[in-house]
């Protein structure tokens, strides 16, 4: 029964996302001439890039994906005009349970948000080379993108292990973004 619900509820929370994703363009702000390159924080499971991630987020005046839209990853420009001060800084928590950060306005990776975009398959899994995503696609996501970074005045952040192998196909829709590769020995994995 309690696996019938959980079916039930990410059907909701998905339906819900595409409805309100129209409604999100509506909230974008204009694109000005002033550019935030993202950042990505990219690496294998246990390597460390969630330590990373709290880091950047904690020490640096950039802007992050929180707990709270990984359930709307439809409306992000809602969000970030609904909870902007809220979102500004993170609490200061370094602890997290294989990468997930406890607390709703924590960073978080957001799968969801980019998924839309990228591949999630049984064939290629989440691998996104350069052709993965059409022009309009890269588009698409560098608009979300610019829009948040214009609501915030400054650029985004990112960490999720998706991203890791969607490189190529991040780098065709963010020209100008800085990627974080986090290494670790596998031994002390």
């Amino acid at each position: 029964m309690r696996n019938v619900f959980k079916l039930i509820l990410v059907d909701l929370i998905k339906s819900g996302n595409k409805l309100i994703t129209p409604i999100d363009k509506l909230f974008q702000a204009s694109l000005s001439n002033k550019t935030y390159p993202p950042v990505f924080i990219v690496g294998a499971p246990r390597s460390g890039t969630t330590l990373v991630y709290q880091i950047i987020t904690q020490e640096f005046n950039v802007s992050y994906f929180t707990r709270i839209m990984n359930y709307c990853y439809g409306c992000p420009n809602i969000i970030y005009r609904l909870f902007k001060k809220k979102i500004s800084r993170p609490q200061p928590v370094f602890k997290s349970i294989y990468g997930k950060i406890p607390g709703l306005f924590s960073p978080s990776e957001n799968a969801k948000f980019w998924l839309r975009w990228l591949p999630d398959n049984d064939l290629s899994g989440h691998y996104a080379d350069i052709n993965s995503i059409s022009d309009e696609q890269a588009e698409d996501i560098g608009r979300k993108i610019d829009s948040l970074s214009n609501i915030t005045g400054v650029s985004f952040v990112f960490k999720s292990v998706y991203l890791s192998l969607a490189v190529p196909a991040l780098s065709k829709a963010f020209p100008e973004a800085r990627f974080i590769f986090v290494k670790r020995n596998p031994l002390f994995t």
